[in-house]
């Protein structure tokens, strides 16, 4: 019985990191739908970032965009990105594109396994100090081809679309638009 925990420990942690690229797609829907419907995000000049739950208003009671918005499958996961930290939901970010302020989207869901993950904190960054894209059109906003297990202590990305983590708390899954 001992032998099979870790293997259904790692087959929940693929399974709660499938149902977070699922949120952020569906969350990314219907972004792009408000956004097609009113040429601007749903932010504000003072909410142009933030936990995801913070656009209830504009995406389900305003638009009809979405019944309801995708919840984090383990509320005590924390997720920090370009200096916001939230406990158990995706980040939001309102970013310049193209040099055009305010043009793209990022959004944000913390991963508990390479496999799911597209995205390593600590490419350009030294010690893994912060992740931070500030441009969604920018080399550092590319993601991962593949993500693979390193001892080297900061993230990078590779030519060939490879990048390289030594902790668990590095990996992300991201989308831009």
């Amino acid at each position: 019985m001992s032998a099979l925990l870790p293997k259904l420990q790692g087959a929940q942690d693929i399974a709660r990191d499938t149902a977070r690229q699922l949120a952020i797609r569906d969350l990314q829907a219907g972004m792009a739908g408000y956004y097609s419907l009113n040429g601007r995000w749903p932010a504000s000049w003072t909410n142009a970032s933030g936990d995801c739950n913070t656009l209830r208003d504009k995406l389900i009671n305003e638009s009809n965009l979405m019944s309801s918005l995708p919840k984090e499958p383990n509320e005590n996961n924390v997720n920090s990105f370009n200096g916001l930290t939230w406990e158990g939901q995706y980040l939001f970010f309102v970013l310049d594109k193209n040099r055009t302020h305010w043009a793209g989207l990022l959004l944000v869901a913390k991963t508990e396994t390479p496999w799911k993950s597209n995205y390593v904190c600590g490419y350009g960054v030294q010690n893994n100090e912060e992740c931070k894209i500030t441009d969604v059109t920018t080399g550092n906003a590319v993601p991962c081809r593949s993500v693979v297990l390193t001892g080297w202590t900061e993230g990078y990305y590779t030519w060939d679309g490879t990048c390289y983590y030594n902790n668990a708390d590095q990996l992300r899954y991201i989308s831009t638009y």
